[in-house]
């Protein structure tokens, strides 16, 4: 029996991880091979990891793609919509000028405090989709695949209507998001998003 320690856990999910968000051709190799190739650049950087030097005024959203490069030598990024100063047109503009300077892509946003996907009102659910139309935008103008949503819902909710909620809910996202060609994900981020079935 092989005891599986934290650090062998985490690496792991890093391997995981990256296999996920390589290109579609890797990733079609890399299931095919019984022993996928480790690529150190194919990891992309969470701003969140990042989050106390933030806060702490250490370094802005525009020097993200720089840090990620140099301070990590990794080529991908993730962002936070929260930690966005100023999502203006320009501000995109230099955050992807920078990312091109540096080689790196940008891969997806997370998004936070836009709503929830399983809100027990339907006006509440179609503000959570209009919130979410934005960073569809600016995933595209970034450059990025997909956006990443919150789906906790109201505590004692029975699941039955959870799914209700959140399934009418992330059709008319999609609808928005598909044309686009940005996936839309679900963080397991407590409440019904931590119940995979």
């Amino acid at each position: 029996m092989t005891t599986i320690s934290r650090r062998n856990f985490i690496g792991k999910s890093l391997l995981t991880t990256a296999a996920g968000l390589a290109a579609p051709s890797l990733l079609e190799t890399s299931l095919a091979s019984p022993t996928p190739r480790y690529v150190k650049d194919d990891i992309s950087l969470a701003q969140w990891a990042l989050v106390d030097e933030i806060r702490a005024g250490k370094w802005k959203t525009l020097d993200f793609p720089k840090i990620a490069r140099n301070d990590f030598g990794l080529n991908g990024i993730e962002f936070v919509n929260t930690l966005f100063e100023v999502p203006t047109e320009g501000y995109l503009k230099r955050l992807k000028r920078n990312a091109e300077d540096q080689g790196v892509s940008m891969v997806l946003i997370m998004v936070d405090d836009e709503g929830d996907g399983c809100s027990v009102t339907r006006e509440e659910r179609q503000q959570f989709v209009t919130n979410h139309r934005k960073w569809i935008d600016a995933a595209v103008y970034l450059g990025c695949h997909a956006i990443r949503t919150n789906c906790v819902g109201p505590r004692q909710i029975d699941k039955d209507e959870a799914l209700k909620h959140s399934a009418e809910t992330y059709q008319m996202l999609l609808e928005y998001a598909v044309p686009l060609n940005i996936s839309v994900l679900i963080e397991n981020h407590g409440g019904l998003s931590n119940d995979a079935a």
